[in-house]
């Protein structure tokens, strides 16, 4: 059974303005559950309740035409049967792609969701959801207001701890502040040579979301005093798992849920 962790964002250095509550499960599903159906897709959605995740990662991006959808690549090549860049590819030719042959011949036919789509799914399945806003270059703000506008139409969010938002881009992390300041967000890191903390403190985000396997477990440490939630992705070792647990992680992400949970995360 995953456990629950919630942080209020109460640490004595972080801003003094409302910081919305976040609560991770113990394991979050990576990009669905990308270890067993292919990542990013209503499938593997299905694949991480049936695994006993409560909770999945996924990636917003946006089409030529601003249709908002689960794609984590700038390029269709490596989890489509297409090339090119997203940004240039309309809705209606990414429609049509093959999600998940790439993975296996189980899965061919699997199309690239919509976010609505995954939304709808994702209720239905009793799941929570990361959603990661993962920018097009230049489209950081962009992607975030439509993502967020879809998000309000699709989503409950009188209901704490089920849906928070995360980016590696700063300009997202700012617009998502000013635009829906109750949706709580969590700042992903992947350096650790920069005052990572102070930039997620600054930005109001009650998570800290770091490269479990690169981060210090000093850094650690300091994020859990300071009073943010930790999920670190993408670990899919239990050892290195139960060792950022005793460093104070609250939530391990994970390509393969079933063998987290199995491990006692």
């Amino acid at each position: 059974m995953s456990q629950q962790s919630t942080g209020k964002g109460g640490g004595a250095n972080r801003p003094s303005f409302f910081v919305p509550p976040l609560t991770v499960p113990g394991v979050i599903g990576h990009r669905g559950a990308a270890a067993i159906a292919p990542e990013n897709t209503l499938a593997g959605f299905r694949a991480a309740a049936e695994a006993g995740a409560t909770l999945v990662e996924l990636d917003a991006k946006l089409t030529a035409d601003g249709q908002v959808i689960c794609f984590h690549d700038a390029d269709l090549a490596r989890t489509t049967n297409a090339s090119g860049s997203v940004k240039e590819n309309d809705w209606e030719s990414i429609r049509t792609l093959d999600a998940g042959g790439w993975f296996s011949d189980a899965f061919a036919g699997e199309r690239v969701p919509l976010l609505s789509e995954a939304l709808t799914l994702l209720k239905a399945l009793g799941l929570g959801v990361n959603v990661e806003i993962k920018p097009n270059r230049d489209q950081a703000e962009e992607t975030t207001v439509s993502s967020i506008a879809i998000i309000r139409e699709h989503w409950d969010l009188s209901k704490d701890g089920t849906l928070f938002l995360s980016s590696f881009w700063r300009a997202s992390l700012e617009t998502a502040q000013d635009v829906a300041p109750e949706i709580p967000r969590a700042y992903l890191a992947h350096k650790f040579d920069e005052p990572v903390l102070d930039y997620a403190a600054a930005l109001n985000c009650a998570g800290f979301n770091p490269n479990g396997n690169a981060v210090p477990e000093e850094l650690v440490r300091e994020a859990a005093e300071r009073g943010f939630v930790i999920s670190s992705y993408t670990i899919n070792e239990p050892a290195k798992a139960l060792e950022l647990r005793a460093w104070g992680v609250d939530g391990i992400i994970t390509d393969d849920p079933a063998l987290m949970i199995g491990a006692g995360l």
